[in-house]
């Protein structure tokens, strides 16, 4: 488990995320997005901050709010269906 706790988290193309980037991520009709403020990695540390099912990257949104997300599902930047993100097309 120290492999994974010192390797780390990559967004949906693979970029390593670091505390203080901006991401985002879709979110139903709109997105989400704001500066990483934390990164929960391991049980002990999702435990003390109330945090589910880590691996998550903590951030607030444009609005204010506390989210936490899996890194999978994060891109860099404000906008997720920016050109060059792998899943930019829409599902049918």
């Amino acid at each position: 488990m120290s492999d994974a706790a010192e390797q780390p988290l990559r967004d949906k193309d693979g970029i390593p995320i670091q505390i203080g980037e901006m991401v985002s991520s879709r979110q139903r009709a709109g997105r989400h997005y704001g500066n990483v403020t934390d990164i929960v990695i391991t049980e002990e540390d999702a435990k003390k901050k109330g945090v589910a099912h880590p691996p998550k990257v903590l951030f607030k949104t444009q609005t204010g709010k506390l989210v936490q997300h899996n890194p999978s599902v994060l891109v860099h930047g404000e906008n997720p269906w920016e050109e060059g993100h792998a899943e930019s097309k829409e599902k049918k």
